[in-house]
């Protein structure tokens, strides 16, 4: 039997103009507490092999942007959340493999 997955990712917007120093153009107004205003997390559940998941991430602009000719890149960052490790039964002694990118 397999295991559920839950993919976590991270939405990051303008990381390229961060990296020379300067402010991201956009921001995530529905972003966790947690999270820098360029970037939007979470997870994605994935219930069964072969199953899809959706999700949507809307940024806005930030006021007063000079720069409106490069375009706003978004990257994405993923990775499987690893569930806790469950005890072995006696009988079956090697647990559901979990899955793998």
């Amino acid at each position: 039997a397999s295991l559920p997955a839950a993919l976590e990712y991270v939405l990051d917007v303008d990381t390229e103009r961060r990296r020379r120093g300067q402010a991201p153009r956009a921001a995530f107004p529905r972003r966790q507490p947690a999270d820098p205003e360029h970037q939007l997390s979470g997870t994605v559940e994935l219930p069964r092999p072969g199953a899809r998941g959706c999700t949507q991430g809307t940024f806005q602009l930030q006021d007063g942007i000079r720069d409106k000719l490069r375009p706003i890149a978004v990257t994405l960052a993923y990775g499987i959340r690893h569930a806790r490790a469950q005890r072995r039964a006696a009988a079956n002694p090697l647990p559901p493999l979990p899955p793998v990118l």
